[in-house]
């Protein structure tokens, strides 16, 4: 029986109107007359193929080929759905069989050609894509393929002539364009390549990956937002794009929006969990905002995936460093550079830990090679400029910070840090200003955050019948240093009120703070404000230069009701001296400010006759237990264990002749009440506060004495100069009775 004609010419004619499920349903009507018309089992299965019906295609091409062996068109067209259904042998014999038929089949030698390159049959592919041009000269997508094949094995200049012979026939080849566009891109002629891409979207607006080439190809201009842009575009199409989430990341991150940056690359995870770049650069992201031990089990999982990565074992060291865990840095570094000795990242890492380890001179060296192989490396300037000023080389220092600065002039650690120097270096008009960079969300510390308040930020000006609210920030000491301002704040501006915003451990001995209105411990307790600034901010609003810094003492008192109940505690007779050894532990700098214990300190004992001193220790928190049992050579009066608050603190200190400490914030409570206070100041991140090469400070004058530590000196050797110093004093000291 004959099917009625009727059907395969409206089944033809629906399938070119592009009506695919009405050609379907003509040529199945057809079909149940005869079943194995080999001319609608083939449009059967074109159209079911075009619906995304695979099983249904494959089932009529096999149909007809079993009732026409060499119908070409038929197996052709299965060896194209079996290469589309990931079955590349099955594939590759269909195509075969074909060519068997007819050697000079092009669309089959096409065909060939792309399932033996993917295969990695480089030799074979070629031929075949050569011999489907040979009888096919113009065939425009033989010639693309062969393109891509000639950039893929490091032939550009073949390979764009093929991309360009490809788009002389068929300019609308979408394809070609997108690989010249990359290969234009590769070359280096950034301005060809984008034309490329654009054009390609002009085509067609919403071609996946002309938008990406684009985006790489803006970003490795610098061009940031138009790569964001192009990345965003890509995903409004793919979402899960893992290269386009990966590159999106790079830039947010770059940007400081860290956690727009993390949502990125934890995107392009979910869509390739084994993407290396993904989980280095998640993992260089959670380094920066010390989620060390997240970032060390990412940067794990990247190196089980490329065991010889040099870049991901110094990601690993750095982390590993930032740790505390300097032994297994440097065995993980080591692994870095022998993978690559020429990698600048590796050097710079293993100059921080040369330094971490007290070695400035191997520092400087391993920095210096860094940029022998990077002289443009932008962080290793800023680490030089780092060491230089531990090594008490300003003008190096600054040199170093400046070079760093003028390679990126965006590079905020650089910027704060030689704030920083500035500041230390007495340069405070000079200083201030890049001091507000401590709270930059681009710094890989930020000691500060914005709060999210409906009232801006106040940068200076009148505040008169405003409310300001000033913000306590970073640490006990910098909180008690600078709430010396709100005083002179009020006296510029005696019609506003003024709010502060301390820690909730300083506010017993924080209340009556003059120029205070109301004094908070929390943002919710705070009354609605016109306008908000940090505390440390201040300096830089109030102009301060180094001879007008506010330093008139007193301007803390301690409680007389504290002072009632802690006197009976406190000796009477001889010099009352108090100590504290240790900082707390989590400061970045605590392994080279606190001294390693007690014993350290034990030349002050024998500086002056036994019973013309007490000492009392102060201290809380790490080395309490030695003061709770110190050496018997090391009498010890312990009241540290009983301090609540520092409103406490400040009324045993008020009570003492003589405070001896590392650089903690009893240093500024002594300074702040006006007492005595020797402090020892270590050589390595000597604070900018304490100003360079003095052993007195403007901010507590006649009050503060500066113990530094020199470069070659250990601290046994800085606590004999106080012992010296010590000596020195009770000999001013009428004789005992």
């Amino acid at each position: 029986m004959s099917p009625d004609p009727d059907f395969t010419a409206q089944a033809q004619a629906f399938h070119a109107q592009g009506r695919l499920q009405e050609a379907l349903e003509a040529a199945a009507r057809g079909l149940a007359l005869d079943g194995g018309n080999p001319t609608l089992l083939n449009l059967a299965a074109v159209c079911s193929a075009g619906l995304g019906l695979l099983d249904q295609a494959e089932a009529c091409w096999r149909q007809a080929l079993e009732r026409q062996p060499d119908n070409l068109e038929c197996r052709f067209n299965l060896a194209v759905l079996l290469t589309l259904r990931q079955r590349p042998a099955e594939a590759e014999a269909a195509c075969r069989a074909v060519l068997a038929r007819q050697p000079d089949h092009a669309e089959a030698l096409d065909q060939l050609g792309t399932l033996l390159r993917n295969r990695g049959c480089i030799a074979e592919a070629e031929t075949a894509y050569e011999a489907a041009l040979a009888a096919h000269p113009d065939f425009a997508n033989a010639r693309y393929n062969l393109g891509v094949l000639l950039m893929a094995t490091g032939r550009p200049v073949a390979a764009e002539a093929a991309f360009r012979t490809a788009l002389a026939s068929r300019p609308d080849l979408v394809e070609a364009r997108c690989h010249l566009g990359h290969l234009l891109q590769e070359q280096g002629q950034f301005e060809a390549a984008e034309a490329a891409f654009r054009e390609v979207l002009a085509r067609q607006p919403d071609h996946a990956e002309a938008h990406f080439g684009l985006g790489l190809l803006l970003a490795r201009q610098g061009r940031a937002a138009g790569a964001a842009a192009a990345f965003r575009a890509v995903l409004a199409l793919r979402p899960s794009h893992p290269e386009a989430n990966n590159n999106l990341g790079i830039l947010l991150a770059n940007d400081g929006r860290r956690a727009e940056a993390e949502n990125a690359f934890r995107t392009a995870l979910a869509g390739a969990p084994d993407s290396f770049t993904a989980l280095l650069n998640l993992g260089l992201l959670l380094t920066g905002t010390d989620r060390l031990e997240e970032a060390e089990a990412l940067l794990h999982r990247a190196l089980r995936i490329q065991p010889d990565h040099a870049e991901a074992h110094n990601a690993l060291a750095a982390v590993l460093l930032a740790r505390d865990r300097p032994t297994a840095a440097a065995a993980v570094l080591n692994r870095a550079l022998e993978l690559d000795p020429g990698h600048p990242g590796s050097h710079n890492t293993l100059g921080n830990l040369r330094h971490r380890q007290g070695d400035p001179d191997g520092a400087a060296a391993a920095y210096r090679q860094a940029l022998a192989l990077k002289p443009d490396y932008h962080e290793a300037h800023s680490n030089l400029g780092v060491l230089w000023t531990d090594l008490h080389d300003p003008a190096a220092a600054e040199a170093a910070f400046r070079t760093a600065l003028a390679l990126r002039p965006d590079y905020v650690e650089a910027r704060f840090n030689l704030g920083l120097l500035l500041l230390r270096r007495g340069r405070m008009t000079e200083g201030w200003p890049l001091h507000e960079d401590r709270y930059h969300p681009g710094r890989r510390h930020p000691t500060a955050a914005p709060p999210r308040l409906s009232c801006p930020q106040w940068r200076g000006g009148s505040l008169a019948g405003k409310t300001l609210l000033v913000l306590g920030e970073q640490g006990l000491g910098d909180e008690i240093q600078f709430c010396r301002y709100l005083k002179p704040l009020r006296d510029r501006n005696p019609d506003s009120t003024l709010i502060f915003l301390c820690k909730p451990t300083l506010a017993p001995l924080l209340r009556g703070l003059a120029g205070v209105d109301r004094l908070v411990t929390r943002l919710t307790e705070a009354p609605p404000a016109d306008g908000w600034c940090f505390l440390m901010s201040l300096p830089l609003l109030l102009e301060t230069r180094l001879e007008t810094i506010p330093a008139t003492l007193p301007y803390l008192a301690a409680d007389p009701q504290r002072l009632s109940r802690w006197r009976p505690l406190i000796p009477t007779a001889g010099l009352r001296i108090g100590l504290v050894w240790k900082g707390a532990a989590h400061y970045a700098n605590d392994a080279w400010r606190s001294l390693p214990g007690l014993k350290t300190l034990a030349p002050l004992w024998s500086a002056l006759p036994r019973g013309m001193v007490t000492f009392v220790s102060l201290q809380k928190g790490a080395g309490q237990e030695e003061a709770a049992a110190p050496p018997p050579d090391q009498p010890l009066l312990d009241l540290g264990t009983a301090l609540t608050d520092w409103a406490d603190t400040a009324a045993i200190v008020a009570q003492l002749d003589l405070v001896i400490c590392v650089d903690t914030a009893l240093a500024h409570l002594c300074g702040a009440l006006a007492r005595p206070c020797w402090v020892l100041l270590p050589r390595n991140g000597r604070d900018w506060r304490w100003l360079d090469d003095r052993t007195d400070s403007p901010w507590y004058p006649g009050v503060l004495r500066l113990f530094g530590q020199g470069r070659n000196e250990e601290w046994g050797m800085v606590v004999e100069r106080m012992a010296g110093a010590l000596t020195d004093l009770g000999r001013q000291l009428p004789p005992l009775c």
